[in-house]
């Protein structure tokens, strides 16, 4: 028996990013990982959000130095409009305005080799054979070596990255499939290809057509990638009378752009096929155990949001691992902070996917008339919060796309009007009113709690203060200034009198918090917080 302060299982991502920074932390971490890198895999193109993750990891010069092309924006032929059309990074991302397209088995490369300079315990080559657990608590693993040994590590902590073979989640029986995208995926890789016109020449190139749509990806090696996804059960027929390279190519022929770009291209290696059924756990984290990346869930791969969200996890993650060791009553209120985080951003790109294929009107066919959203096919909670975060909000630059360049679903362009409609007629009441400000009187929206729970702040939990309102899974985290104010808004209480107020509870100048309350407030009654300002 071998003792750790964690266990990791797989070495991809969500693996390396989560081991690397707890060993950080001065704990003892071993990562268990079945193949020998560098070894391939699928998913080569990155969002900007991934960019800080890999700045904390600081294997930034690696990335730089690889050669990975800079990847500024997208290429589509999706939506209403036969042609295509581009989007950019830089139009809602004014710091990272770019991510880059990379070649998997070297930048999963540069992240493992970042865990071992790190202090992690790497033990490739190596078979996780069993989880031992007794009902739902985990104590750690039996791994099989490439001597043929077998071993057992036990830890506080196991951490499930092992991607899609979910090792945890299965033998745990968490796994919970989603109905509404069973796809599959075939993909190569092609050397002399041609290019996208600049400043295209680097982006994602996306083409929808009546049986799917198909993607291709340009690589710094001279290749690219090139993947067809359609109706998994369609394919499943078809594959049992042709093989895969016979398979891609007739998709491919499907789009006229993409087909043009390949021209004069020669397949380099037999393509690969991928089963694409989306799922989450039902437990992302519990006595002993935490699931990152694809081991806790998996979404559509349309919008390149596998790496992201797998490095997220593993930051995340690693904050849970650092509490746990820190206090382990907090750590036991991070699980719902932690579960809450990481399915915020899974269920947006779950809804954003869901929206865009119900926004395409390219063609009509089986496959998009079968991906056609109704009211009742959005989660009404995750429904909630993507139209809020659409809403003057993009959170990763696709949102409004969809809305500009697609045909959504009148609900919900219905929806995010109103949202914004709303949120303009408060930012411009707020602006121009002429009234005496510190005079008015601010009323608490409906259904407003403030909680003191646990919130991420440099790689670990803390307690803090969050106000929640009605339909919002993930709440605003406040200064204790500001929490200390909320029970003074009753509907009677002018701005001053409840600086006032806690200017004689906790002896602060009320001339000094005055103006950063009126502040605040502003910014609450624009997000709904305070309903309205009695003048």
């Amino acid at each position: 028996m071998e003792n750790f302060d964690a266990i990791v299982i797989g070495g991809g991502p969500a693996g390396s990013t989560a081991a690397t920074l707890i060993a950080r932390q001065g704990k003892s971490v071993v990562l268990i990982e079945k193949e020998y890198f560098p070894r391939h895999h699928i998913g080569e193109s990155l969002l900007p959000a991934s960019l800080p993750i890999l700045e904390s990891l600081g294997v930034n010069e690696e990335i730089q130095s690889a050669g990975f092309l800079k990847k500024y924006g997208a290429t589509m032929v999706w939506g209403t409009s036969p042609d295509p059309w581009s989007w950019y990074f830089a139009e809602t991302n004014r710091k990272y305005t770019h991510s880059y397209q990379v070649v998997r088995s070297t930048f999963d490369h540069i992240l493992l080799n970042n865990s071992i300079k790190s202090g992690v315990d790497v033990r490739q080559g190596h078979q996780v054979t069993k989880i031992h657990h007794r009902e739902d608590y985990v104590s750690g693993v039996e791994i099989h070596t490439p001597d043929n040994k077998i071993i057992d590590l036990e830890a506080p902590i196991t951490i499930d990255a092992s991607g899609q073979s979910a090792i945890l989640a299965r033998n745990m029986n968490l796994l919970e499939w989603d109905d509404f995208f069973q796809n599959l995926a075939v993909y190569g890789y092609f050397e002399n290809a041609e290019k996208l016109e600049a400043p295209d020449e680097n982006n994602i190139f996306i083409e929808a057509h009546p049986e799917g749509w198909n993607w291709l990806i340009p690589l710094h090696n001279g290749t690219v990638s090139v993947g067809v996804v359609v109706d998994s059960n369609i394919a499943s027929k078809q594959l049992h009378s042709s093989d895969l390279e016979e398979f891609l190519c007739h998709y491919i022929s499907y789009s006229s752009h993409i087909s043009n770009l390949l021209g004069n291209a020669t397949l380099t290696s037999p393509p690969q096929a991928v089963r694409d059924w989306s799922y989450a756990a039902n437990s992302f984290v519990g006595d002993g155990y935490i699931l990152v990346g694809d081991a806790a869930c998996f979404i559509d791969p349309l919008f390149s949001s596998g790496v992201h969200l797998a490095m997220n996890a593993g930051l995340l993650a690693s904050a849970y691992v650092n509490t746990l060791f820190t206090d382990s009553t907090l750590a036991l209120e991070s699980r719902v902070i932690y579960t809450k985080l990481y399915k915020q951003q899974y269920e947006h790109f779950r809804e954003l996917a869901k929206l865009f294929y119900s926004s395409n009107h390219t063609s009509d066919s089986y496959f998009w008339e079968t991906r056609k959203l109704t009211p009742d096919a959005f989660d009404l909670p995750a429904r909630t919060a993507f139209i809020n975060a659409v809403a003057g909000q993009p959170a990763q630059g696709y949102e409004r796309v969809v809305i500009e360049q697609g045909e959504a679903p009148s609900f919900i362009i219905d929806a995010i009007k109103n949202v914004e409609d709303t949120r303009e007629q408060r930012k411009i009441k707020i602006d121009t009113s002429t009234e005496y400000f510190p005079d008015s009187i601010p009323k608490l929206a409906a259904n407003v709690e403030l909680k003191n729970e646990p919130i991420l702040e440099n790689n670990e939990f803390v307690r803090s203060y969050v106000i929640y309102k009605e339909n919002r899974m993930v709440g605003y985290p406040v200064s204790n200034l500001i929490a200390a104010s909320l029970p003074f808004i009753n509907g009677k209480a002018s701005i001053a009198s409840i600086s006032q107020e806690i200017s004689n509870e906790y002896g602060i100048d009320a001339n000094t918090i005055l103006p950063i309350i009126i502040n605040a407030f502003k910014i609450m009654y624009i997000d709904g917080i305070i309903e309205t300002f009695i003048l």
